[in-house]
């Protein structure tokens, strides 16, 4: 992704849960939190991975218009599928972009 001047902002990210659901489903769920006194535009990026080697098994890019002071749901549901037994040895991992709106 070209960050086209946009600066880290995990810390804006609040309460991530990312997890495979019985059938090997992946999801997230956060919030962005916008504590700048400008309007922000946020891309959530969410991947699954390896952590045997860090390879990317399947991923997506959430994105939010937040209003200065003010705080945004971010979603994916179901964006990677494999098999539970393969979902029980992969984790989540975020990366957080904000642009000024």
């Amino acid at each position: 992704m070209d960050d086209k001047g946009g600066v880290g902002a995990h810390k804006d990210l609040t309460a991530p849960a990312c997890a495979a659901d019985a059938n090997g489903v992946w999801g997230f769920s956060g919030k962005v939190d916008n504590s700048t006194k400008t309007a922000q535009d946020y891309t959530v990026e969410v991947s699954v991975v390896d952590p045997n080697g860090w390879s990317v098994l399947g991923s997506t890019s959430v994105t939010a218009s937040v209003e200065p002071g003010q705080t945004a749901p971010v979603v994916a549901k179901g964006f990677h599928r494999e098999s539970p037994a393969e979902a029980a040895k992969h984790q989540c991992v975020t990366r957080v972009v904000r642009h000024q709106g």
